[in-house]
């Protein structure tokens, strides 16, 4: 069934009501869309030029590409195709080895590991400046050692 569905551009009803929000954004000539990848769920904002990127098909828009996961570590290829209608609206899209995000999702997403970013850099700065304490501590305790000084 899913086969015949792709073949025919046909959707189940979570697509549908995600289709719409799946189009983040239009600006200007560009049409914005978040994909994530599904391996190392990796997300990217990209960029589609209405003007440059896009196949007219008559009805519509089609958009062709492979993404390929910007890791550092995986390099995932994710082929996709999205269909859009002359008001350049999602109709149907697909994204192998990948989803994509909603903007409230990807801003989400983005908000919540740059609040563990900052919280990791506090914890991190945290455990710098106890250990330098503790270094500090440690030498003043030898320097005060009962008069001895260096090498006899």
């Amino acid at each position: 069934m899913g086969f015949l569905r792709r073949l025919f551009g046909g959707q189940n009803d979570a697509q549908k009501q995600h289709s719409a929000e799946m189009l983040t954004y239009v600006e200007g000539t560009g049409i914005f869309i978040h994909p994530e990848c599904g391996t190392c769920k990796r997300r990217m904002r990209l960029r589609i030029d209405k003007e440059r990127d896009l196949e007219n098909d008559g009805a519509g828009y089609t958009w062709h590409k492979t993404l390929v996961c910007n890791n550092n570590r995986c390099f995932r290829r994710m082929p996709t195709v999205v269909h859009f209608d002359s008001k350049f609206n999602v109709a149907t899209y697909e994204l192998e080895k990948g989803r994509y995000l909603t903007l409230g999702e990807f801003d989400r997403l983005e908000a919540e590991d740059k609040v563990a970013k900052a919280a990791a850099e506090r914890a991190a700065a945290e455990e710098a400046s106890a250990e330098e304490q503790d270094s500090a501590e440690n030498d003043s305790d030898n320097s005060s050692g009962g008069g001895k000084r260096g090498f006899d």
